[in-house]
């Protein structure tokens, strides 16, 4: 709607971007919904594998904010949106293609315990007081790639024994999907 109205009185998206309000909130409505692209695998030899990578990437998650480093699949933020038609059989070949020097876009601290009765501080947002662990930043950039909202054995929900680790050709975590109906849902087998 706030798009409407702004293409009715002249004023662009930057624009509106550029309004931000007064409490340093961020400007709701003035990017578009990011839509992922789509693949379609080939139909046809089930031994025939579609790679999908995990790339780093810098994404800006909103106009008024600095883009961001992410994982994504092929480098997207969402990653793509796999069509394929009931029945249709596919094999998938998800590979880590996180360097091994890149940066792990985590922080970790330990919080200390508090013994005066008050809630413990890791309810509390920022980090005053406490140290980013160092040992975690050097950690290798493994991911688990795993199914939501299909329905799944427990097996391929992923479980850190699924983990797939950087950049080594054993470093492949394939799966072999079956359409389950025309919107492209699909069940790991």
């Amino acid at each position: 709607m706030t798009e409407i109205i702004g293409r009715l009185v002249g004023e662009t998206t930057a624009d509106r971007a550029a309004k931000r309000p007064e409490n340093n909130e961020l400007m709701p409505y003035v990017a578009p919904l990011t839509v992922p692209p789509v693949l379609r695998p080939a139909a046809g030899d089930v031994r025939c594998e579609t790679e999908i990578a995990l790339r780093p990437a810098r994404v800006r998650l909103h106009p008024q904010l600095p883009p961001t480093l992410m994982w994504g699949y092929d480098g997207q933020v969402p990653g793509p949106t796999i069509e394929v038609r009931r029945g249709q059989r596919v094999r998938i070949a998800w590979t880590n293609r996180i360097p091994k020097d890149g940066e792990y876009p985590v922080t970790a601290v330990e919080v200390p315990r508090r013994t005066d009765g008050r809630p413990q501080a890791t309810t509390e947002p920022g980090r005053e007081g406490v140290e980013p662990n160092k040992d975690v930043a050097a950690l290798p950039a493994w991911v688990v790639t795993h199914l939501h909202g299909a329905q799944t054995g427990g097996g391929n929900d992923g479980w850190t024994d699924n983990g797939v680790g950087p950049a080594t050709p054993s470093c492949r975590s394939t799966r072999t999907t079956t359409g389950r109906s025309s919107g492209g849902t699909t069940t790991t087998r």
